[in-house]
């Protein structure tokens, strides 16, 4: 039996490291979302003016790999993007995103509230990993109140098909409109409740009260991006000993650059781990008696702003 167990393990951790020699890159962005709803642009049809308390149900947002997975327009809206075009809630569109994860179709759920409360505000998700195999965004945000109106981005991919910042998108905006989920008939901000009968498909709202304007921006801001792709020894490092097994990695530095930060990711792509060097020293040790065992990706970074990165086995 534990002949048996071991062949196992060694053939998983055999498998595990010849598909991280190969693994995809991460990116780390941060997304904000800022408003422009204005009586001007989108006044009521009754008044010419916003509706009373003005606001943005929480950002639902999502990381996918297939175009479309959550809403598309012309196709009829989910439990989960009804609701939130209904009501702002979000817990049937978070189920539906974790029946996708569980598929491998999507890898992770945020949310984000809108501050201040009012027509005017913005919403961030902060330091979010996304991975090269799940390269697309999607997020909704009710426009409340509303009978189904939401802003949001559909299957937006952050990947640019160049060479440059390993093939992620550099810091860029959109511009968004607003939809209606095709769910209810209101016409007007604070419309009775609706029901459509039939359903339509989710449309972009051209006429009044919106008029087809602009009603908020969205920036992806690219932080950093990391490769994984060669795990080649860092040049200009020695990084000892490799596998780790007391708790402590060594660090010398053969051409002498001041190392600034060192990090430490998982196979995914997370931060897991951040060393700020004060005194830049060229030669120090850090503490990895914390981490797990497994295999693990060294970020060193010096003072110039290079930076390097190799494998790190963790026993």
């Amino acid at each position: 039996m534990k002949k048996t167990t071991l062949y196992f393990l060694t053939t998983i951790l055999t498998v595990f490291a010849s598909t991280l020699s190969y693994s995809q890159s991460t990116a780390n962005y941060t997304i904000t979302v800022t408003t422009t709803w204005n009586a001007a642009d989108h006044g009521s049809i009754l008044d010419n003016n916003l509706p009373n308390d003005p606001h943005w149900s929480p950002l639902a947002f999502v990381t996918h790999k297939n175009e479309n997975e959550f809403f598309s327009l012309g196709d009829i809206a989910s439990q989960g993007v009804q609701n939130i075009a209904e009501t702002g809630g979000t817990s049937s569109f978070q189920s539906e995103v974790s029946s996708a994860i569980a598929a491998n179709t999507a890898d992770q759920y945020k949310q984000a509230g809108f501050s201040p409360r009012g027509a005017i505000s913005s919403a961030s998700i902060n330091n979010v990993t996304i991975n090269e195999a799940f390269p697309l965004v999607t997020f909704l945000s009710m426009v409340a109140p509303s009978p189904d109106w939401f802003i949001g981005v559909n299957s937006e991919s952050l990947r640019s098909g160049s060479t440059s910042n390993n093939g992620w998108k550099a810091t860029y905006s959109l511009d968004l409109f607003t939809y209606d989920a095709g769910t209810d008939d209101g016409l007007d901000y604070a419309s009775a409740n609706a029901a459509s009968n039939p359903k339509v498909g989710v449309f972009m709202i051209n006429g009044a009260p919106l008029n087809g304007l602009k009603i908020a921006t969205v920036t992806f801001t690219l932080n950093s991006t990391l490769s994984s792709a060669s795990f080649e020894n860092t040049s200009g490092f020695h990084v000892f000993p490799n596998p780790v097994t007391t708790g402590t990695v060594s660090i010398s530095n053969l051409k002498n650059s001041k190392i600034e930060t060192i990090e430490i990711y998982s196979k995914l792509g997370q931060l897991v781990k951040q060393y700020l060097i004060a005194d830049k020293d060229s030669n120090l040790q850090i503490d990895v008696s914390g981490l797990n065992r497994g295999i693990y990706i060294l970020r060193i970074n010096d003072e110039l702003g290079l930076s390097k990165s190799q494998k790190l086995i963790i026993k």
